[in-house]
């Protein structure tokens, strides 16, 4: 009777105590309950973990985590609760202080979990912002086929619940492609990609973005640039003459250095020579041949005299 009407002080409430700490997900009542490997854990932590950032993908991540824990060997009972508990262990930081911040026992199904997830980091604001690029897709400049239908699936996947049907997303991509496209489309098509329904327009469009993923028609892959070739000018006559003058006398210099020295001072080398007389000057055949300043001749006759070029010493 005193126990129960025991008196607690202010120490007795400042004390910690576990009690009423309740996790956020509350499991059935259920048979055959597997229990949760370390390893598993541990591959659950490393392989598909996700912090809460504004640069991650909430729908990506439930997708990895699904592939991971449905790649184990479970019956539908024990899958779902298997999911329930190892959810929490892909969580790190802001998302898993959400995950701490709900309501004890307020989520009991897969359904409400996912629910709560995408609510948190998926916000409106972001739906409404995609939902809005995928409206505004434009192919970029230089992008083939291939390029740009795969950017826009992969716009259709960052949004799952973007509420487009077929028929719209089809004609929001061809409306938004080149010219040149359009016509590829079309000739795929036997004629307007409009005639066809939706599913065939799809397949269509699927399969010209593969053939154009091989590089078979894609005319970059093929094109090789070349630089510009410049031809040389042509040079005059007169300027080869000379040309060919200089490396006459260089090959004469080159040949005199490794020729002997020879004692007669009269010794011409044959180089030299030619390169001296291999281009003569012309000369009118009425004019007196001119001699050297430095060339004698000898005159005929009882007293002959010497005789330079231009004057004549007579006795």
């Amino acid at each position: 009777m005193g126990d129960e009407n025991h008196i607690r002080t202010l120490g007795d409430y400042s004390k910690p105590s576990h009690e009423g700490y309740m996790i956020t997900i509350e499991l059935l009542v259920g048979n055959n309950v597997v229990p949760l490997r370390s390893d598993t854990i541990r591959l659950v932590q490393n392989g598909c973990s996700f912090h809460g950032l504004r640069s991650e993908d909430p729908n990506q991540h439930l997708k990895d985590f699904l592939k991971l824990v449905d790649s184990l060997d479970l019956d539908g009972e024990n899958r779902e609760r298997t999911r329930l508990r190892l959810f929490q262990f892909s969580l790190r930081g802001q998302a898993s202080n959400w995950l701490e911040r709900l309501p004890a026992g307020s989520i009991t199904t897969w359904e409400d979990l996912t629910t709560r997830f995408l609510a948190q980091f998926f916000p409106p604001g972001r739906t409404a912002k995609l939902h809005n690029d995928i409206l505004m897709f434009q192919q970029h400049h230089g992008e083939s086929l291939s390029e740009a239908w795969t950017r826009f699936k992969d716009l259709l996947q960052k949004v799952p619940h973007h509420g487009i049907d077929r028929w719209l997303q089809i004609q929001i991509f061809y409306d938004h492609v080149s010219f040149h496209l359009k016509c590829e489309i079309d000739r795929a098509a036997g004629g307007k990609i409009r005639n066809k329904n939706p599913d065939e327009s799809w397949e269509i469009i699927e399969n010209l973005a593969l053939y154009d993923h091989e590089g078979w028609n894609d005319a970059k892959e093929f094109v090789k640039l070349v630089k510009a070739i410049s031809t040389p000018q042509p040079t005059s006559k007169m300027l080869d003459r000379r040309l060919f003058e200089l490396e006459d006398q260089i090959n004469f210099l080159l040949k005199g250095s490794r020729l002997t020295h020879r004692p007669s001072s009269t010794h011409v080398p044959q180089a030299y020579a030619e390169a001296v007389y291999s281009n003569p000057r012309p000369r009118n055949q009425n004019e007196p041949p001119k001699l050297s300043p430095f060339t004698f001749r000898e005159r005929t006759g009882p007293n002959p005299q010497p005789q330079a070029l231009g004057t004549t010493f007579e006795a």
